[in-house]
């Protein structure tokens, strides 16, 4: 493959993205033209990357969320690597490690002290230093499910959940 090199994206980037995005995970559903703006407008000027070829075509592309992590009580900036999108053509070139390095150090750049991310493959994100070190596990029960709860009880009514599960922090994007 030809030369590989990274730049930030600029906003004429963003129709080639989307379509290498829509090549590689399908076409965006409903609501979806909303959120890719959204989140286009985010991580512009900065914190989106792209991996191009010594003509300058985008061949893969990913951007860094801007998170907040709590440890020991302070609040530390987090980058979420997310939207990592190589073009099929340029698959096993480097173009995806290439991507997730820059981007690594570009967090590094903009101060973000810990990264996340939810791995799609565990052996490319490896290459960057990445490990597995945690899970998220949702569990979906149906209503009428839940119903019965107090039923099964003999008699008593389900526990109240504690004060604190309710709490969301404003700060916490969604």
């Amino acid at each position: 493959m030809s030369q590989l090199r990274t730049r930030d994206v600029v906003e004429s980037d963003l129709p080639a993205i989307l379509s290498i995005r829509n090549r590689s995970f399908g076409p965006l559903g409903i609501g979806g033209e909303d959120w890719w703006r959204r989140v286009s407008a985010e991580t512009l000027g900065g914190r989106m990357l792209a991996v191009v070829d010594e003509s300058d075509r985008v061949l893969g592309a990913g951007r860094i969320r801007p998170f907040e992590q709590a440890w020991g009580g302070r609040h530390l900036r987090m980058g979420g690597l997310a939207g990592v999108y190589v073009e099929p053509s340029a698959r096993g070139a480097g173009v995806a490690t290439t991507l997730t390095r820059a981007l690594v150090t570009r967090m590094g750049e903009l101060g973000d002290v810990v990264s996340c991310l939810f791995p799609t493959t565990a052996t490319l994100y490896r290459r960057s230093g990445y490990e597995i070190g945690g899970t998220q596990t949702r569990t979906t029960y149906a209503g009428h499910l839940l119903r019965d709860v107090g039923s099964a009880g003999a008699g008593r009514p389900p526990a109240q959940a504690h004060p604190w599960c309710a709490r969301r922090s404003p700060t916490m994007p969604s």
